[in-house]
């Protein structure tokens, strides 16, 4: 409702209609992406205590990537079906994509809402690193998130969000 009612109007010029009462009221919308991303990283967290790096990677990956490449197909096929000037996804973008790899390039997303990927991709590989590291040097998950946090609040502090919320 975020993207239909609000930000397709007032910010992307996707939608002609102008939904005034309706997008005062799911304007906010895309707190909910955060609010995701902060259960996901909390459940993850908890969820690896038993884990092994293959392990994780494996149910990351059969999580993932095939209901990804399954729409990330359907997209392209869209794209090159109704031929808008728009949305346009060359053949180099749409294999950069596949890897769900194409953030750390800055190759362009087939569709915009794989946005959310890259991050998520990022903190998959943070938690298999913490992973690894565990493996060798028993580093207690305790420790790792207080770390976390830390460097968290150091990044905001030295580098505040002043156009997130723009």
């Amino acid at each position: 409702m975020y993207h239909y009612t609000f930000r397709g109007y007032a910010a992307d010029n996707m939608n002609i209609v102008n939904f005034d009462k309706l997008g005062t009221v799911f304007k906010y919308g895309y707190l909910g992406v955060d609010l995701f991303f902060m259960i996901s990283g909390f459940v993850i967290t908890l969820s690896i205590k038993h884990m092994n790096v293959l392990r994780f990677v494996k149910s990351r990956f059969i999580r993932l990537y095939p209901i990804y490449w399954i729409c990330l197909l359907l997209t392209f096929l869209a794209t090159i079906y109704f031929n808008s000037d728009r949305f346009q996804v060359t053949i180099d973008e749409f294999i950069w994509n596949i890897t769900m790899f194409n953030g750390f390039f800055g190759v362009k997303y087939v569709d915009g809402v794989y946005w959310s990927l890259f991050y998520e991709l990022k903190f998959y590989i943070i938690i298999s690193l913490f992973l690894f590291l565990n493996k060798i040097r028993e580093i207690k998950l305790d420790y790792f998130i207080l770390f976390w946090l830390f460097t968290l609040y150091l990044y905001i502090f030295f580098f505040p969000f002043k156009d997130y919320f723009l």
